[in-house]
């Protein structure tokens, strides 16, 4: 599958690199995960695996007598925790490749190669499998339908001489969907051995994960990723990385080669609720001027969809220069008279014009009671107010009222038990919202069945202003678990409430 992908005449070794070790340096590994050869490019994917997770997280088999990955890339301290470690192996990854005599283009060219095949590969297999699916359902169908013929319409047509028969039917209509069920769970041939869900896709995914500025001195790189479906995501948070550190003119105008191929894609748009490139467009918008302007002269496109796609790069392309705010906050308070473009507008406001006076009022009168039938408004309103945090005094009379008459609407808003969103918002205002602090411990206990995650993480955010938050959670932790009296500041999933205590009991800062 991967024959075109050859080593370069001469790739150097540097085994001075960081986190390498004499026989098995980083860059060994790096270099092997492009190997022409699958069982390579396999033993790589497990020893990077292991330097970036500190084991092996794809499940595969070990197979430690035919392998060498025990010899790991470099002896990461015992300190560093799951969290810690693949930062700290993107840092060396980015220590190899910006190494003077590491080929960084070259090796760049052969994972963004490797990757689309896996890719390519990956979409056959779906394909494969979703014609056997195909298949299997329409016999189902068929067998099904014709089983369901000689059954009874319903119980008061089943006379006694019918019952044994109508029994009969129905038994062999239960074992027919039994089978159909227990082949849908089996019937994963295609999906069997992709490489793209092995150690070495995996890892190459991580790889590309850590590239910037290598991705752009190529230029086909970035927008052949783009247009694969796969990598797509991957290629946007790339933009999203790089975009920040361009510097020289030759940099910055490929920049705005990029951007320009992402407006032309915004133009495309037809989907109203999410334009995906919105992130990565406002980041080179950031650094572009006439990019901020495309986009502002998009707010009032004739077609929604844009209008929508337009405000949520913008959103992402703050902080702007006053002048270009207080036009872009006219243009933005337009799009909240439509329901088509509400939401994508009043996301990119309040974090465009937090500044603005009268748009902060806007966001206070929209999260007041008022028509159940606006609620959704009302809900959206309340969680914009977080924006706010240099205004929270002007946030928290709306925000503790909604406590009391606010009824969520979404279930997602309430996996973190009782006022998930209206904590959510305070949880971002910060120490600014210690008023909202006793209000909020008054409803820790209003699901006794559920963790009140949102309101400790409300309150632990406060920190030491939420003092008046304490009674209420020393008896909620008394009730609910019996735990040692130290709580270590790495206790936050073990013991949340302890936790949450312990940041209001932190002192001051000076």
């Amino acid at each position: 599958m991967l024959s075109y992908l050859t080593f370069p005449s001469r790739m150097p070794h540097c085994n001075e690199m960081t986190n390498s070790r004499a026989d098995h340096p980083l860059e060994h590994w790096l270099l092997l995960l492009v190997a022409p050869s699958e069982q390579d490019r396999h033993r790589a994917g497990k020893a990077l695996e292991m330097a970036c997770w500190g084991h092996d997280i794809s499940g595969s088999d070990n197979n430690a007598a035919n392998d060498d990955t025990n010899a790991l890339p470099g002896e990461s301290p015992p300190a560093l925790d799951f969290e810690q470690r693949p930062r700290q192996f993107a840092a060396d990854v980015r220590s190899v490749l910006s190494h003077p005599s590491f080929d960084a283009p070259s090796y760049v060219e052969r994972l963004v190669a490797y990757l689309l095949s896996l890719q390519s590969d990956w979409r056959r297999r779906i394909d494969e499998q979703n014609a056997a699916t195909e298949l299997r359902d329409a016999r189902f169908e068929r067998l099904a339908d014709k089983l369901q013929r000689g059954l009874p319409a319903g119980p008061h047509q089943v006379s006694e001489q019918l019952a044994d028969g109508a029994l009969a039917g129905l038994a062999r209509l239960a074992r027919l969907s039994a089978a159909y069920i227990g082949s849908a769970f089996r019937d994963n041939a295609p999906l069997e051995g992709a490489e793209l869900m092995s150690p070495a896709g995996i890892m190459a995914q991580q790889v590309f994960e850590v590239l910037s500025l290598e991705l752009i001195e190529t230029d086909e790189l970035l927008p052949l990723c783009l247009a694969d479906s796969g990598l797509r995501s991957h290629a946007l948070r790339a933009i999203e990385r790089l975009a920040p550190t361009m510097a020289d003119a030759d940099m910055l105008e490929k920049l705005a080669s990029l951007g320009a191929l992402l407006l032309g894609e915004l133009d495309r748009t037809t989907t109203r609720n999410h334009f995906d490139a919105a992130v990565a467009l406002g980041a080179i918008a950031r650094r572009d001027p006439t990019l901020v302007t495309a986009l502002s002269q998009r707010l009032t496109h004739r077609r929604p969809a844009i209008r929508a796609a337009a405000a949520s790069a913008l959103r992402h392309a703050a902080p702007l220069g006053a002048e270009v705010r207080r036009d872009l906050c006219q243009r933005l308070l337009q799009l909240l008279d439509e329901p088509d473009t509400w939401h994508a507008g009043a996301e990119a406001l309040a974090c465009i014009g937090a500044a603005d006076a009268s748009v902060r009022a806007r966001f206070i009168e929209l999260s007041q009671p008022g028509d159940e039938g606006l609620m959704w408004q009302r809900g959206y309103a309340l969680s914009l107010l977080g924006h706010f945090r240099d205004h929270a005094a002007e946030c928290l009379p709306a925000l503790i009222e909604a406590m009391e008459s606010f009824k969520e609407f979404d279930p997602d808003e309430c996996y973190a038990g009782p006022l998930g969103r209206v904590a959510q918002a305070l949880e971002q205002l910060g120490p600014a919202a210690a008023e909202a602090a006793e209000p909020l411990a008054r409803h820790l206990e209003d699901e006794p069945d559920e963790l009140p995650r949102a309101i400790l993480d409300a309150l632990a955010a406060i920190g030491p202003g939420a003092s008046a938050a304490l009674p209420a959670l020393e008896q909620l932790r008394s009730r609910c678990q019996d735990y040692e009296d130290d709580v270590e500041i790495d206790d936050r999933w073990d013991d949340p409430i302890g936790w949450t205590i312990q940041q209001i009991r932190r002192p001051e800062p000076p």
